[in-house]
């Protein structure tokens, strides 16, 4: 942000909650709100990252078992 800021742009910091199941709490719609997302555009990326959020919690849930994910106990 720093730098976008040195080189005269107006930055802004958004923290938004999506769920694992693909929930898209407020603050994605105060997102889409302040970077000018309206009506259609907006419901279309709202459901874009929601289907998103949801395949990528399925992905880790199938994957859950990876051994290579494991922690590791060598403690040298």
């Amino acid at each position: 942000m720093d730098l976008c800021k040195q080189q005269g742009w107006r930055t802004w910091l958004f923290s938004v909650e999506v769920g694992v199941r693909g929930f898209c709490s407020q603050s994605v719609l105060r997102l889409m709100t302040a970077v000018g997302a309206t009506g259609r555009e907006r419901q279309v990326a709202i459901q874009g990252l929601s289907q998103a959020v949801e395949w990528a919690s399925s992905w880790l849930w199938l994957r859950r078992e990876e051994k290579s994910w494991r922690q590791s106990t060598n403690t040298q």
